[in-house]
């Protein structure tokens, strides 16, 4: 009995960690597209990714997402403003 919950507790955990990585890609894939769009080009978007910003406390942008799980919530203001052309 004790055997099969203990399996039971580590096929699920493997399932938690397998959604959360799935989860985790599909989020950064989403925030590389969305920053390109913004920048024009993956050169660019790439730089801008991995530059320490003052609007960040000098981490980068892709410190920060990866802090929030690779969401873009935390970067929009900041990609909006550069969308709009109030800052480069």
């Amino acid at each position: 009995m004790a055997s099969d919950t203990l399996g039971h507790l580590l096929r699920t955990n493997s399932l938690a960690k397998t959604n959360d990585v799935e989860q985790h890609f599909s989020n950064y894939s989403k925030l590389v597209d969305r920053v390109v769009d913004v920048f024009g080009d993956e050169i660019a978007a790439s730089k801008w990714l991995s530059t320490p910003n003052a609007d960040f406390d000098q981490k980068s942008p892709l410190q920060v997402a990866r802090d929030d799980a690779y969401q873009t919530t935390s970067l929009e203001p900041v990609l909006i403003k550069i969308e709009h052309g109030v800052y480069f």
